[in-house]
C-alpha cells in the first residue's frame, strides 16, 4: 500500500486541491454546499495516498475518486493506476489477508475441538475406572459377606458319603 502511495504521489501529487478549475464539474468541487468532501482523497502526500488507497481497498466510491483524478490530470492514465491497485489490493492482498485470518481461526477451532475430545475421553475413562473400582469393591464386599458354611462360602465343607 505504501509503494502504491509513493507511486501515486509521484504521478498525481498536487493535482487534486480545493478550487482546482479542472475539478469544477466533478464531485470534488461541490459548489452548492461549499464542502470539498472528496478533496482529501488525493495523492498530495504519502499519508493522504495511503488513506485514499484504503478507501479504494474497501471499494468506497472508487469511481468518484478515479474520475476526479482523471479530470485533474487531464489524462486517462490514472485509470490504469486505479485498476492496477484494485487488482493488486483487492484481488490479491485482501484475499491473502482474509485467507490468513480464516486459517488462524480454523487452526484455533481444530485445537479447541481436539481439547474437547481429549477432555471427554479423560472424563469417560475416569468414569469407567470409577465404575470398575466400584464393581471390584462390591464383588470383594459380597465375597466377604458370604457366611463361611454356605455354598460358595470359604468354609464350605464337602459332604462325606456315608455307606449304609
Amino acid at each position: 500500500s505504501v509503494t502504491f502511495s509513493v507511486i501515486g504521489v509521484s504521478s498525481f501529487g498536487g493535482a487534486v486541491w480545493a478550487g482546482n478549475p479542472a475539478l469544477s464539474d466533478t464531485v470534488y468541487d461541490d459548489k452548492d454546499t461549499g464542502m470539498y468532501s472528496y478533496v482529501v482523497m488525493n495523492f498530495n502526500d504519502v499519508p493522504s495516498g495511503v488513506v485514499t488507497l484504503f478507501a479504494l481497498l474497501v471499494v468506497n466510491n472508487w469511481f468518484v475518486i478515479q474520475d476526479g483524478h482523471v479530470a485533474a490530470m487531464g489524462s486517462q492514465w490514472p485509470r490504469v493506476f486505479f485498476v492496477a491497485w484494485w487488482m493488486v489490493g483487492v484481488c490479491v492482498l485482501l484475499n491473502v489477508l482474509v485467507s490468513l485470518i480464516l486459517e488462524a481461526f480454523l487452526d484455533a477451532w481444530e485445537k479447541e475441538k481436539e481439547h474437547h475430545v481429549h477432555r471427554r475421553a479423560v472424563r469417560e475413562s475416569s468414569s469407567l475406572s470409577a465404575a470398575l473400582s466400584s464393581v471390584r469393591e462390591s464383588s470383594s464386599l459380597s465375597a466377604a459377606t458370604v457366611p463361611p458354611n454356605t455354598p460358595g462360602g470359604r468354609g464350605e465343607e464337602e459332604e462325606e458319603d456315608i455307606d449304609p
